[in-house]
């Protein structure tokens, strides 16, 4: 059965280049090359696709914040939980008191001054 597997049929993101793949008149999609056109037009990057954080500001916070979704989101999160509301509401205390607001305002922060320069 292994010739009815492609070469790209697992993990083909990492192998398979469109610029070089062999297209196939039968088959396969009647107006692809129509639609690759149209999409090579008409299609955007996001404005933020090459922001960086930075986070040497922020540091702490971003550590605290991990922990307690490593230790506690993923429980919540997979529904280990009697009481979701109450248990989300905790949890997003607890992500506050650890800094979480400081660490939205520094993205945000960056991400103007990023936008400010494009």
């Amino acid at each position: 059965g292994s010739t009815n597997y492609p070469y790209d049929g697992n993990c083909n993101w990492g192998i398979r280049n469109d610029t070089y793949w062999r297209t196939i008149d039968e088959g396969g999609i009647p107006n692809l090359a129509e639609l690759n056109e149209v999409w090579l037009a008409t299609a955007r990057s996001g404005r933020y696709q090459t922001f960086v954080f930075n986070d040497a500001e922020v540091k702490n916070e971003i550590a605290a914040m991990n922990e307690i979704f490593n230790s506690e989101y993923k429980l919540l999160g997979l529904g280990f939980t009697d009481d979701p509301e109450g248990d989300i509401a905790k949890l997003r205390d607890k992500m506050m008191a650890a800094g979480a607001e400081k660490v939205y305002s520094e993205v945000q922060k960056q991400a103007l001054e990023f936008l400010k320069n494009q």
